[in-house]
C-alpha cells in the first residue's frame, strides 16, 4: 500500500495490534503523530475494557452503563474511579446478557430490546445513521447529526458505534468517554475527554474514527458502508 514499516509499526501500537484499525488510519487522511485536538482536560482510568477477559468485546454495554450512570448522577464530574465502575459493572452485564445469546458483539438496540434492568434507557427519536467523511459539513456527517441530536431532541448522551466500537458522547458537556485505549491520544486505558465546544469534540472523534478514502476503484455504496456509524440518542425511561 505504500507504507514504510516504520509507519505500519506504528499504526499497530496505536491500535494495540488491530490491524483493521490500523490499516483505516494509514488509509485516512490524519497522521498517527497528530497531535489532538483542544481540550480542556482528560481523565483516565486504570482499566480499559481490555484489562479483563471478557471485556473484548464488551463495549456497547460499557458506554451504555456509563450513559446510565452520567444521566443518574445529574453532573458533568468525570472520575477515575467512575470509568473503572463503568467498565466492571458494564462487562458484568455484557456477561449475562450473552449467556443466552450465540453472538459476540452486540448494538446497542440489541441490548435495549431484552429489557435488562442494568439498562433503564431508551433510544429517542430513532437511531441516526451517517456517514464518516472528509467534508466536516457533510449532511451526514459527524457534526451535523451531533447537532441534530442536541439541538432537536435535547438529547444529553448519544452512543456512537463505527462497528465493531462503541463509545458514548455527552453532549451536555461535550465529553467523549471511552473504555477503549487509544495512543494516538495517548491515553492506554479508558478515558473522559472534556471538550470547550461541539467543534473541538467532532476533531477527536475524527480522529478516533478517521474517515477512511478507499480508493477510485472502489464502488461508492461499499465506500459509504465502510465509513458508515449509528448514532443512539439515549434517555432515561419514564423521564
Amino acid at each position: 500500500m505504500g507504507f514504510d514499516a516504520d509507519q505500519v509499526q506504528e499504526a499497530l501500537q496505536s491500535c494495540d495490534g488491530n490491524q483493521e484499525r490500523a490499516i483505516d488510519m494509514l488509509l485516512s487522511k490524519g497522521s498517527v503523530g497528530d497531535d489532538p485536538p483542544n481540550s480542556l482536560s482528560l481523565v483516565e482510568s486504570d482499566v480499559s475494557q481490555y484489562s479483563f477477559e471478557m471485556g473484548r468485546s464488551a463495549c456497547t454495554c460499557i458506554s451504555l452503563m456509563g450513559a446510565r450512570l452520567y444521566l443518574e448522577q445529574g453532573s458533568c464530574e468525570i472520575t477515575a474511579n467512575l470509568l473503572k465502575d463503568m467498565i466492571l459493572k458494564g462487562i458484568g452485564s455484557y456477561q449475562s446478557i450473552s449467556r443466552s445469546r450465540d453472538v459476540e458483539h452486540m448494538s446497542a438496540e440489541e441490548v435495549l430490546s431484552m429489557g435488562s434492568p442494568d439498562f433503564p434507557l431508551e433510544v429517542s427519536g430513532g437511531v441516526r445513521q451517517g456517514i464518516l467523511s472528509a467534508d466536516s459539513s457533510h449532511p451526514l456527517g459527524l457534526k451535523s447529526l451531533l447537532e441534530s441530536c442536541k439541538n432537536e431532541l435535547n438529547a444529553k448522551v448519544v452512543l456512537l458505534t463505527k462497528t465493531p466500537e462503541t463509545v458514548l458522547v455527552c453532549l451536555d458537556s461535550y465529553i467523549i468517554i471511552d473504555s477503549h485505549p487509544r495512543h494516538f491520544l495517548n491515553v492506554s486505558h479508558a478515558y473522559a475527554k472534556f471538550h470547550d465546544s461541539l467543534d473541538f469534540l467532532v476533531k477527536t472523534l475524527e480522529l478516533v474514527f478517521p474517515h477512511t478514502a478507499l480508493g477510485a476503484d472502489v464502488p461508492e455504496m461499499m465506500a459509504m458502508m465502510y465509513n458508515s456509524f449509528d448514532l443512539y440518542p439515549l434517555k432515561r425511561k419514564n423521564s
